[in-house]
């Protein structure tokens, strides 16, 4: 996806960096789940079904795919050649050009929407596969038409793998920027929020990470997308992944408001990624008051505490000395 590097922060930040990062490259950030903002690994997501608010399948907006229309280009990718492994695959997808004709676009739109595609393949080496194949759509000399479109439609479709619709919308949060008109940044801003409703897995997250990162656009003000990280901080019913995220762009749009809950998690919460992530937070966001609990973290046993308290008083006392 877009090729634009987030200049690092202070450590308790660099999950969000590394995922914005990710996300304008078309990285993969489901394969490092540990203290990811918004990552799920892919047993978490086996048999997850996600719940989409008012979305039903669409019909069908690209062409079954026919093999017999496959070109030589192409068909390493597809795994239609002896060595069709998961290396080799891969290898296909990053020796594609940055001129596709239109038929291989469209041959490429076709297995992307592929629900139920028989493979040889995991589900998250397809996945991958599949996202190597968006960020060779990035690389193109000329849009492919009908992008967008096609990642709208694949996202509300139930019918694929949770872990997949997730890769969509961040992809959807990356061409947002490219999009050709304002309905088309409407369509993918809808898109955007609607996800923020799912409250199972982590698409939540990853969606809200999305509208974060283009903020000011046509139905994404900076109000709106403060609020809703602030009710994904709230509601019990998100998980600590999504929650993660949430407070984290509460204190990049410096919304004060998320300082009581950040204390509150910085000071209870069992969950070891989610308390960093609050102590960061505090970095931002806290006041001389807060001194006292970033200190107390600075001598823990556990390293990852230890660093993201160290960076939020960093942080801290260059806003307040």
């Amino acid at each position: 996806m877009k090729r634009q590097m987030v200049v690092q922060r202070a450590i308790g930040f660099v999950v969000i960096m590394l995922l914005a990062w990710l996300l304008m490259r078309g990285g993969r950030p489901r394969q490092q789940n540990a203290e990811g903002s918004a990552g799920m690994t892919e047993t978490e997501y086996a048999g997850t079904e996600m719940e989409m608010p008012g979305t039903n399948p669409p019909a069908a907006i690209t062409p079954p795919l026919d093999l017999s229309t496959v070109s030589d280009n192409l068909r390493g990718v597809l795994g239609y050649e002896e060595k069709k492994t998961y290396v080799s695959r891969l290898r296909a997808v990053n020796q594609l050009g940055r001129d596709l004709s239109p038929e291989d676009v469209q041959t490429l739109f076709a297995f992307l929407n592929q629900s139920e595609l028989q493979d040889n393949l995991s589900s998250a080496e397809l996945n991958t596969v599949k996202n190597d194949i968006l960020n060779v759509m990035w690389r193109q000399t000329t849009r492919p038409p009908g992008i967008s479109g096609l990642l709208i439609a694949m996202y509300r479709d139930t019918r694929h793998d949770p872990m997949w619709r997730d890769y969509c919308i961040q992809h959807l949060g990356g061409w947002y920027g490219k999009a050709e008109s304002d309905v088309e940044k409407k369509a993918i801003a809808e898109a955007l929020w609607d996800a923020t409703q799912t409250k199972r897995g982590t698409i939540a997250g990853t969606s809200l990470l999305s509208l974060s990162l283009n903020v000011g656009g046509p139905e994404i003000s900076r109000e709106a997308v403060s609020e809703k990280a602030l009710q994904l901080c709230r509601e019990p019913a998100y998980a600590e992944a999504v929650k993660m995220t949430a407070i984290q762009v509460c204190a990049t749009l410096n919304d004060k408001e998320a300082l009581p809950i950040a204390r509150e998690w910085a000071s209870g919460s069992s969950y070891v990624p989610l308390r960093m992530a609050a102590l960061a937070a505090i970095g931002v966001l806290g006041e001389a008051g807060d001194r006292e609990l970033l200190e107390k973290y600075v001598k823990s046993s556990d390293v990852r505490l230890r660093k993201s308290a160290l960076a939020a008083l960093e942080k801290l006392n260059a806003r307040d000395p």
